[in-house]
């Protein structure tokens, strides 16, 4: 799916009501989930920045995670940034993560997940793994 095709389904799923649950979601998770998007990914294409969030989100749900999303972004040493807690100071860049990260639990809630159930990224090539952008997304 292309990222204008994406972005159109996303608008028609608010206008008719179905984005992110807020009792499912709240505000925090998807500041996270945003954040991770944006430290990780601001760079990378579109479906790059999915695969991050998808890679977040996979992790929620795996036993040897933490089970929330801002548990699993500030695992300590799983994502390099929040050691530092660098500013924000990309503003479209921040947007963008934010949209991203609205679409992706749209659609991870929906079964999407274009890195087949990753769990990790990184800039290493490896064998057997989906490489989007610049990261390689594995289990």
């Amino acid at each position: 799916m292309s990222h204008t095709s994406t972005l159109l389904m996303v608008l028609a799923l608010t206008l008719i009501g179905f984005t992110a649950n807020a009792n499912t979601y709240s505000e925090k998770q998807i500041k996270c989930l945003a954040q991770n998007i944006y430290h990780e990914a601001r760079g990378e294409p579109y479906e790059g920045q999915l695969a991050v969030a998808y890679v977040t989100l996979n992790r929620t749900n795996d036993p040897y995670f933490h089970g929330t999303i801002c548990e699993v972004v500030y695992e300590k040493k799983q994502f390099s940034w929040t050691a530092h807690q660098p500013a924000i100071s990309e503003p479209k860049a921040w947007k963008q993560s934010q949209l991203v990260a609205t679409i992706a639990l749209i659609l991870y809630d929906a079964g999407k997940d274009n890195t087949n159930g990753a769990l990790y990224f990184d800039g290493k090539k490896r064998k057997n793994a989906i490489r989007i952008g610049k990261h390689t997304f594995y289990q």
